[in-house]
Order: C-alpha cells, then sequence, then structure tokens
C-alpha cells in the first residue's frame, strides 16, 4: 500500500489540476469538432448483402461491412481488378502484386467520403472522370474498404415505402457495381434491406443485467471498482470496434478515447484517495472526474439501444450492456451527490 500511496503524494496538486483541465479540453474537443474519420459505420437498422457476382469470378470476394457502411472487396494474388465510379470513370484498381490504388480525380473518390454524398462535400477542380486517372496507393495486401452509395439509401430519412410497424425486414432495393476481372466486365449484385429494432425484452434484459451488476458492484465492491469495471468494459468495446477492419475503413476514436480518458481520470483518482484532503479541489469532484467521459461515451454508443446492427467485434447484446452500464454510473454518481447521506458514505468510500 506505501508504493501505492508515495506517488499519490507526488502527483497531488499538480495532478488534480492536469485532470481538470484535460478532461475540459477533451470533452469541449470530442462536443465541438467534427468526426475525424470520413463517416465510420454506426448502429443501423439497414443491412446491404452481396447475391452474386455476374458472371462467376474466381479469386475475388466481395461482402459488406458495417450493415450498408462498407464495401469490401478482396483480391486473390494474380487477380487484376478495376472499379468503376459513378459516371463509370476508373474509380479503384486492384493490381495483381496486391496494391490497391484510387483515382483522385474520380468524383466517387470525393463523394464516398460523406455517408451520404453531397451537400457539403468538397470536390477539388482537379477531378473530372473524363480526365487521365491519378492513381494514388491506399493498401498493399489486395484488400480494401469504400462507402459506396450504390449500396444503401442516400437519406437519413426512412424510404416511402418501408412501414416501421412491421416487425420484420423490408427490401429498399437491388444494387449492382460494375467491374473489370481480369480484363473481363462483370457486376456485383446485391440487395439493401430494412431491419426492425432488436426485440424489445432482449434489450430489457441487458439493460437489467447492466444496473444490477453497477448497483451491486458499487454496494459491494465500492465506487472505485464499479467504475473501474464499467470503464474496461467500454474501453473492450472502443477497442472491438476497429479490430479487424480492413484499409479504407473508419471506426469512431470516441469511442476508444472516451473510456482511455476515464480510465486515466479513474486511476489517478484511486492513487489519491488517502490524499482526498489535500487537493486543490472536493473529493467527490475528483471521483466523478470518470463519470464526464463515460457519460458521453454512453450517448456515442446510445443508438446501439434501438437499432439491430451495432458495427464491430463486439457482440451487440454486449455493446447494450456496457451502455447502459455507463449511463448507470453516471445515474449513481448524481444521486450519490445529491442524497447527503449517501454523499457521505461515497466520501467514505472514495478513501477506501
Amino acid at each position: 500500500m506505501t508504493l501505492l500511496v508515495r506517488p499519490a503524494r507526488q502527483l497531488g496538486r499538480p495532478f488534480a489540476r492536469a485532470a481538470v483541465v484535460a478532461t475540459g479540453v477533451v470533452m469541449a474537443c470530442l462536443a465541438g469538432s467534427e468526426p475525424a474519420s470520413a463517416d465510420p459505420a454506426r448502429p443501423t437498422n439497414y443491412q446491404s448483402t452481396v447475391t452474386a457476382i455476374s458472371p462467376a469470378a474466381d479469386g475475388v470476394d466481395v461482402n459488406i461491412i458495417g450493415g450498408d457502411a462498407y464495401v469490401v472487396l478482396q483480391a486473390a494474388a494474380g487477380v487484376t481488378v478495376e472499379v468503376a465510379g459513378y459516371d463509370g470513370e476508373p474509380y479503384l484498381r486492384f493490381d495483381a502484386d496486391g496494391t490497391v490504388r484510387v483515382n483522385d480525380r474520380s468524383p466517387a473518390r470525393w463523394l464516398n467520403d460523406e455517408r451520404f454524398g453531397v451537400p457539403g462535400t468538397e470536390i477539388p477542380a482537379s477531378v473530372d472522370p473524363e480526365a487521365p486517372p491519378q492513381w494514388r496507393i491506399v493498401a498493399s495486401d489486395g484488400k480494401y474498404a469504400w462507402h459506396d452509395h450504390r449500396i444503401h439509401f442516400m437519406s437519413p430519412q426512412l424510404p416511402r415505402d418501408i412501414d416501421v410497424t412491421i416487425r420484420q425486414q423490408q427490401r429498399v432495393f437491388e444494387w449492382s457495381i460494375p467491374m473489370i476481372i481480369d480484363g473481363a466486365p462483370v457486376e456485383v449484385h446485391g440487395e439493401l434491406f430494412w431491419l426492425p429494432p432488436p426485440p424489445a425484452g432482449a434489450v430489457v434484459a441487458q439493460a437489467g443485467a447492466a444496473v444490477i451488476l453497477v448497483v451491486g458492484l458499487i454496494g459491494f465492491a465500492g465506487w472505485w471498482p464499479a467504475v473501474a469495471a464499467v470503464t474496461l468494459v467500454a474501453l473492450t468495446i472502443g477497442v472491438g470496434g476497429g479490430v479487424g477492419l480492413p484499409a479504407g475503413a473508419d471506426w469512431d476514436v470516441a469511442q476508444l478515447v472516451l473510456p482511455t480518458v476515464a480510465l486515466v481520470l479513474g486511476g489517478g483518482g484511486w492513487l489519491m484517495r488517502r490524499r482526498a484532503d489535500k487537493l486543490p479541489v472536493p473529493p467527490m469532484v475528483v471521483a466523478l472526474l470518470p463519470v464526464v467521459p463515460m457519460g458521453v461515451w454512453a450517448v456515442v454508443l446510445a443508438p446501439a439501444l434501438v437499432q439491430p446492427i451495432v458495427p464491430g467485434a463486439v457482440a451487440a447484446g454486449l455493446v447494450r450492456s456496457g451502455t447502459v452500464a455507463a449511463a448507470m454510473i453516471v445515474v449513481a454518481g448524481m444521486a450519490l451527490t445529491m442524497n447527503p447521506a449517501w454523499r457521505h458514505h461515497l466520501e467514505a468510500a472514495i478513501r477506501q
């Protein structure tokens, strides 16, 4: 224990001040800035699937990830592929040695940066579908992912034919993407479906399990173990969001940054718990610092509670439970500060 208390004394006021400033800066940047990535896959009701490659072609695998977010093409060694843009111009090129290139003069190169394309997409003056391609290397393993507006519905509004009262998947439209594989023209065909929200019973069960876990941890293990457990679950979900993504596919970095900040603040607060009275801020503030990023993280992941497709390597049920658990940490922190008796117990627990 001495080894833990000594670092706390060394950190003291500088850490507390730095923690407050860092939290404020990170929260302000995340709240006031545009996403760093080009529309990463997020929870959705849409599922796009590949139905056929016509005529059949060996050595090429095409699938969809993130519901309807990205087309992923894997070309085997020795196979060449050229993907056409929206005006029929060369857009992507997969060489036989695995090198993947994008044509910066293709309008699709720029329109595909945004989930819904225009408006808001700045297209350079050099873009011209009729001009000779200007190729740029984007991958070297024969695998690449890209937004393709042919596979998803191009509006945040629901399609006109979708009836949300029907609790079953409904087809939105069929789609196709023209390609040239080993010199022969082919088309990748697929379908886009709208899926109903996840079963309410399953979501309630997952949320209930999270509430019981958080309340039980706070009641039996204490505040710091509860914060640590929920933060580590959130961190796992954040890491899982980016695991295995191919080149070209973006992910929401806030899902990783926010729990990381919470873990740092929580770890620092735990180290200084026995020196809480010597800090320049009230002990309660130190204890609740991790709550701020976890609350923002819960807001970021909240759509997963009502939408059936949750991108990433982590199971949707765990994402929903983790989101509710993070929200419960915020609720518990607020409740503990509002009730004098509970606040006394929390202040005592902070020093444990």
